[in-house]
């Protein structure tokens, strides 16, 4: 009996000293930190300007509807994710163009519910002086 005592805490000694120095961390997925520093990428686009009115022309402009659809996801995304630059970034495009917007991306949404980016645009601070709130 004393022998199986002895026996069982020297197990049990080992099992705690492996389980106190097992590595409890697991490995980073690099890939999935890639992709969410390019969803943020994206989300943050609208903070220039000069680029987001090149990409916004380029979607307007594209014959592909593939790549229309791809433009109008990420546009959404930013409607969502960061009303208050996509707000301002299109205000300073000036107000045709801002309409031209309006019109091909939030009237008529490719996945969000139109309301749904209505309702992120109102939270923006710049909102009434933007084509949206007309």
């Amino acid at each position: 009996m004393k022998t199986k005592i002895l026996l069982f805490a020297a197990l049990l000694g080992c099992s705690v000293v492996e389980l106190a120095t097992t590595s409890k961390t697991s490995p980073i997925d690099v890939s999935k930190l890639n992709a969410e520093k390019d969803y943020l990428g994206v989300i943050n686009q609208c903070a220039n300007p000069k680029l987001y009115s090149k990409i916004v022309d380029y979607a307007l402009n594209t014959k592909d509807q593939t790549k229309h659809t791809i433009f109008a996801a990420q546009i959404e995304e930013r409607i969502i994710n960061n009303p208050a630059c996509f707000v301002t970034a299109v205000s300073k495009m000036g107000y045709k163009k801002c309409e031209t917007i309006e019109e091909n991306f939030v009237r008529e949404p490719y996945f969000y519910p139109r309301h749904q980016l209505y309702s992120a645009l109102i939270t923006a601070n710049n909102f009434g002086g933007s084509c949206f709130s007309g």
